[in-house]
């Protein structure tokens, strides 16, 4: 596996961002996808982590204003 953050500064805000969302990678892939698959504990766990994923989307991301834009780099379309 190749490390996408190894040319990152660890105390930059860019490296917290790709290693949260390298974690919702992770964890939404989980069961290929299909999260039934997984324990009910496990569902709940991930179901709680998405949504505070979405609360920092929404404060951090898709409200500012450099992301509004479909054309900025910063823009995410996030689905719910």
């Amino acid at each position: 596996m190749h490390n996408t953050l190894e040319n990152i500064d660890p105390d930059s805000d860019k490296f917290v961002g790709e290693l949260i969302s390298g974690a919702w990678g992770l964890i939404a892939n989980a069961g290929e996808g299909d999260w039934t698959r997984e324990s009910p504990e496990w569902q709940e766990a991930a179901k709680v982590w998405r949504e505070n994923w979405h609360k920092y989307l929404d404060r951090h991301i898709l409200r500012s204003s450099r992301a509004k834009s479909k054309e900025s780099p910063l823009y995410i379309e996030v689905e719910r």
